[in-house]
């Protein structure tokens, strides 16, 4: 359960960064790593973390393969729908529930050929 404080730190940090989307701006690759970390730690939370962050990894893998980790990268605007989507989902937050999953049935078998 994500508590209101970090909700509300982790809609700051969506909303930095889709003005930055907006405005064109270049961040580092560093940055969106850690951005990507953050929002990983939902994962278990969110069921469509994985989905949602698609471009996010892809605009992040490809410049590190062009540049390193020390480059710089020009924020598109196919990574702003990500963005609003993430904003979205932490701002419902929405944990997924964990159910104890009682046995219906034991199933016991030997490795008998006959009766």
């Amino acid at each position: 359960m994500m508590t209101p404080q970090r909700r509300r730190l982790m809609k700051m940090e969506i909303k930095r960064w889709i003005n930055a989307t907006i405005n064109g701006e270049k961040v580092k690759v560093r940055d969106l790593t850690k951005l990507l970390g953050e929002l990983n730690f939902l994962r278990f939370q969110i069921q469509d973390a994985s989905l949602i962050s698609n471009s996010l990894n892809h605009l992040k893998a490809q410049a590190v393969r062009k540049g390193g980790w020390n480059c710089s990268v020009l924020l598109n605007r196919r990574v702003l729908g990500n963005l609003y989507l993430w904003f979205i989902k932490i701002k419902q937050n929405k944990p997924r529930k964990l159910e104890d999953l009682t046995t219906q049935a034991i199933l016991t078998t030997d490795a008998a050929l006959e009766g």
